[in-house]
């Protein structure tokens, strides 16, 4: 090949790759995503990555079609002993102050039996009980030095701040339900599973900072000597949805393959109760400038006076907001969703006496 043939054909590449690139985009709105847990031995050491060659008991999730191709009948347990959650948010709770969360959870994994009836030797039933999400994030920062956070021209230099960040997050998500499988012949076969999902989450939240002025200042004399604000807030939900999974395997001699398609999901219950209590206490949301109200006294005496008008509107964003709303009382209605998805793959089989 001539070197400039070597240079375009390089330069065609890249090009194509910049441009298969330009197409990837983030999916926020998974949480724990598809494929977080593993099922199963193969599912374990292939990542789940065996839609198109799953020969066990996990078929039941991956791909119901491989069932009836599984000659033996059995239960098997499948646990994952240990999981370390990992989360780091750079910045989170401010400027330079990171947020950082590290759990190990102990979870089983699946649960799960396949049998045969004697004159239905083409049918295969199975179920099954899996962990499909568990998860959790606690973290929390804190910050107390000595840090201008009141405008100059109400107190000059630096104030006690005190500022201090939770949360906590926690989500657990349980599927059971059956399995049928069809052989067709000898290297085809499908089948359905039909699944309940129950879910629940966990989320709270606090954020709170106080501002202490020197107590000799006039701010903190005639005003007030602290400005704080508060927000803290919670929410329980509780779902539980129906899905099924349909799928279709091959098996012969050199490959096998597989078709999955799970169905979106259909609400079936959801419960949720929120709360959030929230307080401002002293915070100049309007910039409200002490030095212009009290700038024309010649005494003290004008100067408490002007000092209290100025106190008088600044008491106006000194207020608490406290709520609490339930499915139970007020009808809130809950649903989670989950859509369809559609997966293939394909196992290529070494042939007798050759190895990959």
């Amino acid at each position: 090949m001539k070197s400039c043939d070597f240079i375009q054909t390089c330069k065609t590449q890249v090009t194509l790759l910049l441009f298969i690139f330009s197409l990837v985009k983030s999916v926020y709105s998974q949480d724990t995503h598809y494929w977080t847990n593993q099922y199963g031995p193969r599912g374990s050491i292939l990542g789940n990555a065996i839609i198109g060659g799953v020969k066990d008991n996990s078929a039941i999730y991956y791909n119901p079609g491989f069932l009836a191709l599984v000659d033996s009948n059995n239960i098997s347990v499948n646990a994952n002993f240990y999981q370390f959650d990992a989360l780091k948010i750079k910045d989170g709770a401010g400027i330079g102050i990171d947020l950082k969360s590290g759990q190990t959870q102990i979870l089983p994994s699946m649960v799960s039996g396949t049998f045969r009836f004697k004159n239905l030797s083409k049918h295969k039933f199975g179920y099954a009980i899996l962990t499909k999400n568990q998860t959790g994030i606690k973290t929390s920062a804190r910050i107390d030095k000595e840090l201008n956070v009141i405008p100059d021209f109400n107190n000059p230099g630096d104030e006690e701040y005190i500022g201090q960040f939770g949360l906590k997050s926690a989500l657990n998500e349980q599927w059971f339900g059956a399995c049928y499988s069809y052989k067709l012949n000898q290297n085809l076969s499908f089948g359905f599973s039909a699944f309940g999902a129950y879910r629940t989450q966990l989320l709270e939240y606090s954020n709170t900072a106080k501002a202490i002025l020197p107590t000799q200042s006039n701010y903190s004399l005639y005003i007030t000597p602290l400005v704080s604000y508060s927000d803290i807030q919670s929410a329980e939900i509780t779902t539980f949805r129906g899905l099924g999974k349909l799928g279709f395997a091959g098996s012969f001699n050199r490959f096998d393959f597989g078709i999955s398609i799970t169905t979106p999901s259909i609400p079936i219950l959801g419960v949720v109760t929120i709360q959030r209590d929230e307080l401002y206490n002293n915070i100049n949301l309007f910039d409200l400038n002490l030095t212009e109200y009290t700038r024309h006294t010649s005494n003290e005496t004008e100067y408490i006076i002007a000092a209290d008008s100025f106190r008088f509107d600044l008491n106006r964003n000194t207020f608490s907001v406290n709520g609490r709303q339930s499915s139970s009382t007020d009808k809130i209605k809950t649903v989670y969703k989950s859509p369809l998805s559609i997966a293939g793959g394909i196992v290529l089989n070494p042939s007798p006496g050759r190895r990959f």
